[in-house]
């Protein structure tokens, strides 16, 4: 069994969800997730293995933050192929990241 760190940052510069991380092949993952605030807006995170979230994949759902605010998430696990998505109301106004350990199955 091997083990992998993961740290991803992305800034959302649009509106649209994006997938910010995805647990690789032959692995799990144990992820956490910080959106920091830029500006006062909603947030939305998901865990899917489809290509784009589905209604029932969003574990945060329009989750208001105040400037300066963070949400974080902990003790998420994904199998291979799981992806970490966010999408905010506001252009440029979350900084997301994403880490933990991935370990070979």
């Amino acid at each position: 069994m091997a083990v992998f760190a993961v740290c991803k940052r992305v800034k959302l510069t649009g509106t649209a969800a994006v997938a910010i991380h995805t647990v690789g092949d032959g692995r799990h993952g144990v992820l956490a997730i910080n959106v920091a605030a830029l500006l006062a807006h909603k947030i939305k995170l998901a865990v899917t293995a489809g290509a784009a979230p589905a209604d029932d994949d969003w574990i945060e759902f329009n989750a208001p933050i105040p400037l300066g605010g963070a949400l974080e998430r902990t003790g998420i696990v994904a199998p291979a192929g799981f992806k970490i998505f966010a999408q905010t109301d506001i252009a440029n106004s979350a900084a997301v990241q994403v880490w933990g350990l991935e370990e070979t199955s």
